[in-house]
């Protein structure tokens, strides 16, 4: 079997980097980039995939139909002031725009407050329990194949740049040390939802 394939040809500056790419898909250190980079995108579509309309595992089904329902109630916004202060008719007014529902069969419009009330406390009850169903599935991921790929990006990107480039301080440049995945990482980038709070109930 001939060795002709790996030996280097004598070639300087954008030639030799060319031949690099073209005989192992570019320097050990672009590779491992790429390998962290591909994993860790992989992980975040499956995490986003679980929150996307129309997806078969759309973990958020249940709170879009009841933020559906109780905008088809309401009628409108300002039927929510009696039941909500500003701070958490806010929070539905950002979740309903983030969340985009769509019923097929929208309920028709009944602004009495005790039907408002009902449907409020409908889309707590499908938010909490989206949330706890979430926190589970976060701390239940085995993340140490993620960890072990940080792990050795930290400890040998910089190194495997300086052979290539014969600079420490070019293969320094820009490098920051990633910090280690978590669930509480993956949480900051996929939180929980707020759960709106009702105003008391005035006792009649």
């Amino acid at each position: 079997m001939s060795d002709e394939a790996t030996i280097p040809p004598r070639q300087e500056g954008h030639e030799w980097i060319r031949w690099i790419q073209a005989q192992y898909g570019g320097p050990a250190f672009i590779r491992r980039g790429k390998r962290l980079l591909d994993a860790l995108h992989e992980l975040e579509q499956s995490l986003a995939r679980l929150r996307q309309p129309g997806h078969d595992e759309d973990w958020l089904a249940m709170v879009r139909v009841r933020l559906g329902q109780l905008y088809a109630l309401a009628g409108g916004w300002k039927n929510l002031e009696p039941l909500l202060d500003s701070a958490n008719l806010h929070i539905i007014q950002q979740l309903y725009a983030d969340l985009q529902p769509q019923l097929r069969l929208p309920p028709s419009p009944d602004p009495r407050p005790a039907v408002l009330r009902s449907a409020l406390r409908e889309l707590q009850e499908a938010i909490t329990y989206f949330n706890r169903r979430w926190l589970r599935h976060l701390q239940s991921l085995d993340l140490s194949p993620y960890q072990r790929l940080i792990a050795d990006y930290n400890r040998y990107y910089v190194l495997e740049k300086e052979c290539f480039l014969q600079s420490p301080r070019l293969a320094r440049l820009g490098f920051k040390p990633l910090p280690p995945l978590s669930w509480q990482s993956l949480l900051e980038r996929f939180p929980l939802l707020p759960v709106p709070q009702l105003r008391e109930q005035k006792p009649d």
